[in-house]
């Protein structure tokens, strides 16, 4: 993914459902579900970008991937991921220590429920914080306090995709061969297709490979964005009638596309 990619927020299925219905899939962000005015925070010049970005005096410090921002550091380190019998996240290849890294530390910037979303440049922060994924709530996220905090409810982030996805592209299973090789290397998998595989009816023809988050060190690593897209531009896909809620998502839920798309089920 290219360094030029911001953040994005991972939106649940809560009580903003109609609230984040009104927001058409493909129109940009003012009006969409990352629109903070619509949920009645407010910026001194009615600016919509403003509670992300700045082009003067933006952040310097907290990462290699900052796009000119304009919210406070989110300083916790991310350290306990996603384990289960199936995966552990904290074991896969070239894992980070951090599993914010990139632009899922800017989206723990509102949802680790600790920084109120409009804080931004300029602007003193109100006292909410979210307390759940959706912004009509108060605060609570993905972990509330300081020092380390937990993503170990949430699907892995922070690996590098490329170095354990090694499925066929297309089709319904590894062949026999790259079933071996899983095998021999157990932090590899077989039933994750590999960075070239598409996004599943999304109209742009975006695969995962493009929103992959490439780090100093040359890995690709999965973020938030590698599913959603905050801006609200790339989720395109036709879906009416039966989606009525815009989590920004890079294919569609129904048939379970967002998740076929990486996963050979």
């Amino acid at each position: 993914m290219k360094r030029t990619l911001a953040l994005l927020a991972v939106v649940s299925l809560a009580a903003a459902s109609s609230v984040f219905a009104a927001a058409n899939r493909g129109d940009g962000v003012v009006g969409g579900p990352h629109d903070m005015t619509r949920y009645g925070y407010v910026d001194s010049q009615a600016r919509v970008c403003a509670f992300c970005h700045t082009p003067h005096h933006a952040a310097t410090t907290g990462g290699e991937y900052l796009p000119l921002w304009s919210r406070a550091e989110d300083t916790k380190s991310f350290n306990v991921a996603y384990n289960s019998s199936t995966i552990n996240a904290a074991g896969l290849q070239n894992a980070t220590s951090d599993k914010a890294i990139g632009p899922t530390r800017l989206c723990m910037s509102c949802h680790d429920g600790t920084i109120a979303p409009d804080q931004h440049y300029g602007a003193t922060a109100g006292a909410a914080t979210l307390n759940g994924d959706n912004f009509s709530a108060v605060g609570n996220g993905a972990g509330v306090g300081s020092g380390a905090a937990g993503l170990t409810n949430d699907h892995p982030v922070g690996f590098d995709y490329p170095a354990v996805a090694i499925g066929p592209e297309t089709g319904s299973r590894p062949d026999t061969a790259t079933l071996a090789q899983a095998a021999a290397d157990s932090n590899t998998d077989a039933w994750i297709r590999n960075p070239n595989a598409p996004y599943l009816d999304n109209s742009l023809g975006l695969k995962v490979a493009d929103r992959l988050y490439v780090a100093a060190n040359g890995s690709a690593y999965m973020t938030c964005a590698t599913c959603h897209d905050v801006h609200n531009k790339k989720n395109l896909y036709t879906t009416t009638g039966t989606e009525p809620v815009n989590y920004l998502v890079l294919a569609p839920q129904a048939g379970s596309k967002l998740c076929l798309s990486c996963h050979i089920k």
